[in-house]
């Protein structure tokens, strides 16, 4: 379960509220201006990682409908697109890829396909120029991982 880092959220909840309260510059929209405040903050806290990327976001998006700067159609309408959820969905492939080892195990199938010499064989079953361009075995060990079956 991640942790809050509460020093953190609260040098990022400063950086928010400091810009909040100055003055609105000329020429800025009062709204406008918040929402700066607000954007500035969700960086901050993205740099500052006082809570996961994803809590700071939708923490960002609650205090700018809470705080009236957005309305809720406004601070949602960036999820109706479809390539927000393509790029979602890319990110969950992605994370499974890594913690299953399913994308090093495909890797691995393509490096045995695609160049068979490179592929650790016993020392019986090579012979000389066969083995491409390089050696892979230096005393007996093997550049690339063994698997079991």
């Amino acid at each position: 379960m991640p942790t809050v880092r509460t020093g953190r959220l609260v040098a990022t909840a400063l950086v928010g509220v400091g810009l909040w309260l100055l003055p609105v510059p000329d020429g800025v929209e009062p709204g406008a201006w918040k929402l700066l405040a607000i954007f500035v903050a969700t960086i901050a806290g993205i740099i500052l990682r006082p809570l996961p990327m994803g809590a700071v976001a939708l923490v960002a998006i609650g205090v700018a409908v809470l705080s009236r700067t957005l309305t809720i159609e406004e601070a949602t309408a960036g999820f109706g697109a479809p390539v927000v959820w393509l790029v979602v969905a890319a990110f969950f492939i992605a994370t499974t890829f890594i913690h299953t080892g399913l994308g090093m195990r495909i890797a691995y199938h393509f490096m045995r396909v695609l160049w068979p010499w490179s592929w650790p064989r016993s020392r019986e079953s090579r012979s000389p120029g066969r083995d491409g361009p390089w050696p892979l075995h230096s005393q007996g060990s093997s550049a690339w991982p063994s698997f079991r079956s």
